[in-house]
């Protein structure tokens, strides 16, 4: 067997179980975690780029962790290996508690965090809104955050506490925040923790989706620009699921609709323009009429969404925009004739915009919140897809991707198509859950509650779900997360409900960061009720009897939006039926998700409620197409069987083993001849010779001082080659041809 192949066996067979017994906790060997690991070993070892879908409960994290460390250590390779996360919070997880594991077991390593921009302290925007902070803050509080400023190294949020998302942003570094100027960029402790982050002795670099992209980026475009080191060992994606927003995100160009106005102020009242009374009145009339078309669009919605389309009176008004700020170009040209002047930059800006809108190689919408337009090629999965195969078709970067809900339908189909197909040489894997939800779950469906579609809008489908909801907290006293689709539909509840002076301690995502909030729910003597939408659905970890009882109220549809509407007529025009392939998959994986914060251990138990008839309705296939993406369940739609499920299991002491065989672990192993040496690597990369030639060397060998383990190198490594040894001082002595 392959060294890799038996290490990896050896780690979780012996090494972890041991540790475990060591501090009297239940030695747990998952043959799924053992197999993703070796899954991932073979891709790092033939470079074939490879998905894992790794349900909750397997442990993808070490399952990852530990054969980069034990892969990086045996070949040598150089430069850091990019853990990407769309979640702070699976970030610090990862440093703060898995890599620590690997320590506890003796196996050194460095890594670095690199949340992203927003995640930091900036201190020019503190010293500038000392007036919006007294307006949210106390005199104490304001006192204590100075104190933090000055004595924080990183300016990381994590370290100030309980600060609500709206405060934060009061001081926060902006993800479009240009710095190039910033009278305090030499005091800023951001762009120093970022040195950092260019270390190529890191082991690892944990890190989002948006900065991983933006660096293979800036590899693409500009290579003096990175985020990161010079050198990329290896490429990790977790929760995988969420690439395709980070690239939304990353491709998008946004513009707020006032700068249309400042930037013709701004020309205006310029003393060495000289445009007419006239004109300036004119002009300025046709951006406040393209700013009223859009938001006239606002005032025929009931809910306001978070992305609407651009009404096509604005898109004409555009084109007369557009030629409005060409004028006001040609006349700044023969006026000012400086090109440095910051108001040309702006002027382009504008050209730029009101074509792009316009263009049919452009998606674009409206964010009222944000009171912005953002234009997206209409290509910008491809554009994602070739950053990533990039890196490992022509660079030879091993590339992984996991998450626990990649595919639909057994289908990796809608996940590839969001992040663009990345070639046909790709090693994807489902693998099933550890637990046993048969025994530890039961999954309600009524079939008697009003229909949300005909009624959406009416008291009696409120009330009725309001009604269940209730019901269903009595019978497991409260301990529940109730996941809603939509804000207006959370507060209603939550109100009705708060109003019935109900036992249970009531709390909802807006009481503060998630972080926050589930830190409350987690610690809380009392039996909790969280109302919760949007990012509750995934990355909600309560594991124990604090949650067992997870409502999901609507299934997870998508709101219509110009981006979704792209994605359904690129479906059509390949001959497919845009509702099962868009819609369909992508709430399903949204279901899996929302499903999955309820059975977070071998010891957990509950019940998920789905308060929508849609899933049992025969007229809609989609409803059986869920049941089938779930675990293998018991489901029932009668309540007093829920009372008796409840009423059994709370009584019950379970923890569900499996009898762990090695036979049971699928992977294929690596032949013991695919490790060629250090010169036959060598002479791979350059060419010179053939792959399989041996080199001969004079070797010098070293002894480890604290392992005393030899090793024969053609020059001194900085440190013990052994995985588990931390020996920085090897002892040299005779040479040999080898």
């Amino acid at each position: 067997m392959h060294p890799l192949n038996e290490q990896i066996f050896h780690f979780f067979e012996d090494e972890v179980p041991k540790y475990f017994e060591e501090q009297n906790l239940s030695p747990d060997i998952r043959w799924e975690q053992i197999s993703m690991s070796q899954m991932v070993v073979r891709s790092l070892e033939t470079k074939i780029p490879t998905s894992i879908e790794a349900k909750v409960g397997t442990g993808k994290t070490l399952a990852y962790l530990f054969p980069l460390l034990a892969w990086k250590k045996r070949t040598g390779s150089k430069g850091p290996a990019i853990i990407a996360t769309s979640s702070t919070n699976l970030q610090e997880q990862i440093l703060n508690k898995d890599l620590l594991l690997l320590r506890e077991l003796g196996y050194s390593y460095t890594a670095v965090l690199a949340k992203g921009s927003q995640q930091y302290l900036c201190q020019y925007k503190f010293q500038n809104n000392k007036y919006k902070l007294k307006k949210r803050m106390s005199e104490g509080q304001i006192n204590e955050l100075y104190k933090w400023m000055n004595s924080t190294r990183s300016g990381d949020r994590s370290e100030v506490g309980d600060l609500d998302d709206q405060t934060w942003k009061l001081i926060n570094i902006e993800s479009t925040q240009d710095c190039t100027y910033c009278p305090l960029i030499n005091e800023c402790k951001y762009w120093r923790t970022r040195e950092s982050f260019q270390d190529n002795n890191n082991d690892f670099i944990i890190t989002n989706h948006g900065q991983l992209l933006q660096d293979l980026r800036m590899r693409y475009e500009n290579p003096y620009k990175l985020l990161f080191s010079t050198h990329i060992s290896a490429i990790v994606i977790d929760e995988a699921h969420n690439l395709e927003h980070a690239g939304v995100a990353l491709f998008s160009s946004r513009f707020r609709i006032n700068e249309l106005q400042l930037t013709l102020e701004r020309i205006f009242s310029d003393s060495k323009l000289i445009i007419s009374s006239a004109k300036k009145e004119s002009y300025l009339n046709m951006v406040l009429r393209f700013i009223s078309e859009i938001k006239f669009v606002l005032k025929t919605l009931d809910e306001t969404p978070s992305r609407i389309a651009l009404p096509d009176s604005s898109l004409s008004t555009a084109n007369q925009l557009n030629l409005i700020f060409k004028d006001l170009k040609d006349t700044m040209h023969l006026q000012i004739k400086n090109e440095n002047n910051p108001l040309f930059e702006r002027v382009e800006r504008c050209i730029d915009f009101t074509y792009d809108i316009r263009s049919n190689e452009f998606i674009t919408w409206f964010e009222p919140e944000q009171s912005q337009v953002v234009t997206l090629p209409r290509e910008v999965s491809q554009i994602t897809g070739d950053l990533l195969s990039h890196q490992y078709s022509d660079k030879q970067i091993p590339f992984i991707m996991t998450s626990a809900t990649l595919s639909s339908n057994k289908s990796f189909d809608y996940f590839f198509n969001g992040i663009g197909q990345l070639g046909s040489d790709y090693f994807k894997r489902e693998l099933p859950s550890p637990f046993d939800y048969k025994r530890q779950s039961l999954l309600y469906i009524p079939e008697d509650l009003h229909d949300y579609k005909r009624n959406s809008v009416t008291d009696e489908y409120f009330k009725s779900v309001d009604n269940r909801i209730e019901q269903l907290l009595t019978i497991t006293d409260g301990h529940a997360l109730i996941l809603f689709t939509s804000h207006e539909h959370m507060e209603r509840s939550y109100r009705n409900l708060c109003s019935k002076s109900l036992s249970w301690k009531l709390m909802k995502q807006t009481d503060g960061s998630k972080e926050h909030v589930s830190k409350m729910f987690k610690e809380s003597t009392d039996s909790c009720v969280l109302f919760a939408t949007g990012a509750f659905w995934e990355g909600f970890d309560i594991p124990g009897a604090q949650l067992i009882n997870v409502i999901i109220v609507k299934l997870p549809f998508s709101p219509e939006d110009p981006y979704l509407a792209f994605k359904k007529e690129e479906a059509a025009s390949k001959g497919l039926d845009p509702f099962n392939v868009v819609n369909v998959p992508d709430m399903i994986i949204k279901m899996k998700q929302g499903f999955g914060r309820l059975i977070r251990s071998k010891t957990d138990y509950g019940i998920v409620s789905i308060l929508d008839g849609r899933v049992l309705d025969k007229a809609r296939s989609y409803g059986q197409q869920l049941l089938s993406a779930l675990p293998e369940l018991n489901y029932t739609t009668s309540i007093s069987q829920v009372e008796s499920f409840v009423s059994s299991i709370r009584t019950s002491s379970f923890n569900y083993q499996v009898h762990y065989r090695r036979e049971m672990v699928d992977f294929i192993p690596l032949p013991e001849t695919s490790e060629p040496k250090k010169e036959e690597r060598r002479a791979r990369v350059v060419g010179t010779i053939h792959a399989t030639k041996k080199v001969p060397q004079l070797k010098q060998k070293f002894t480890c001082s604290i392992c005393g383990k030899d090793f024969f190198e053609v020059s001194q490594p900085e440190s013990c080659l052994t995985p588990r040894c931390t020996g920085v001082h090897l002892i040299p002595g005779y040479k040999q041809m080898m």
